[in-house]
């Protein structure tokens, strides 16, 4: 059984240090840092029910953060598309659900979280939190539809709350106590949304965001400069996941690789990215009889 002190600090996270465990003892999965972090947004159509939504995550929850963001309706758009990872078929739709682009935001913690395989909304099978998955499911009943979203794991909360509140106010969060009950408001964009002020911005999302690793211009970090010229080639396992994050405007999309246009620091960086492995959604066999959701 891992103990207490083998456990990762979530305020250094890391998406390629994230593992999960088989803990037989308990016959469940759990994962190798020291705190379970998850967000919920209540979009247009379930806005009616924030308090009775807060009120119930609090009943198995403890909740750090409450906020009411406001997206810009010149981004709205292109901020839904990267939150759901669509930006491969983004086609300037925003569903019903999201509406005006003003939700809130509610981020807990999980102090006994269970982990299982189910099948997402994308059809991958991936790990998620058992108990985070029913509160959605239940308050997605109450509105008869999708308004209602939450993050599936750890991995998740940290992709879309770097999005969400950027890396400086996902910083202090983290090292916030519980909520004290205040509602920031908060009226801004994606991280990243106009560009990146310089490169150590995006790749610190990034990290955050995506599993990847750099290959081709990494001699221009450190010191952290853009690279005067060539590109920036880059490995990662998820495409969406990481085209979403990076915000760069697509050139060229295939099944296993894309090249994307980024502006960092007013400059525009062709950044191609290239999958590493084949994601199969598939539940390992050893793992097959295991409890699902």
């Amino acid at each position: 059984m891992t103990s207490p002190s083998d456990l990762l600090d979530v305020r250094g996270f890391r998406q390629h240090l994230l593992e999960y465990r088989w803990n037989a003892s308990e016959n469940l999965f759990r994962h190798n840092y020291g705190r379970d972090l998850h967000v919920f947004i209540i979009w247009q159509e379930a806005r009616s029910h924030v308090q009775r939504i807060i009120e119930g995550l609090g009943e198995d929850f403890t909740i750090q953060h409450t906020a009411e963001i406001q997206w810009s309706q010149k981004k709205i758009h292109n901020n839904a598309a990267r939150l759901y990872r669509r930006i491969y078929d983004h086609s300037g739709h925003v569903p019903d659900k999201i509406g005006d682009g003003r939700f809130h935001v509610v981020v807990v913690e999980d102090d006994d979280p269970i982990y299982v395989y189910d099948r997402v909304l994308s059809g991958r099978i991936e790990f998620v939190n058992r108990k985070v998955a029913d509160h959605k499911h239940r308050y997605r009943k109450w509105v008869d539809g999708y308004g209602v979203h939450a993050s599936d794991s750890l991995g998740d909360f940290f992709e879309q709350a770097s999005l969400l509140f950027g890396r400086g106010k996902l910083r202090l969060l983290l090292n916030n106590g519980p909520w004290d009950g205040e509602v920031e408001v908060i009226r801004s964009d994606l991280a990243g949304a106009y560009g990146w002020s310089n490169i150590t911005e995006m790749f610190e999302i990034l990290n955050l965001a995506s599993n990847h690793v750099m290959l081709r211009a990494f001699e221009a970090f450190p010191p952290w400069e853009v690279p005067s010229e060539g590109d920036l080639d880059v490995l990662c396992d998820d495409l969406s996941a990481f085209v979403s994050a990076v915000n760069g405007r697509l050139v060229d999309v295939r099944r296993r690789s894309s090249k994307t246009v980024v502006r960092i620091a007013g400059v525009e960086i062709q950044v191609d990215a290239r999958i590493a492995k084949q994601v199969l959604g598939r539940i390992p066999r050893d793992v097959q009889h295991r409890e699902s959701v």
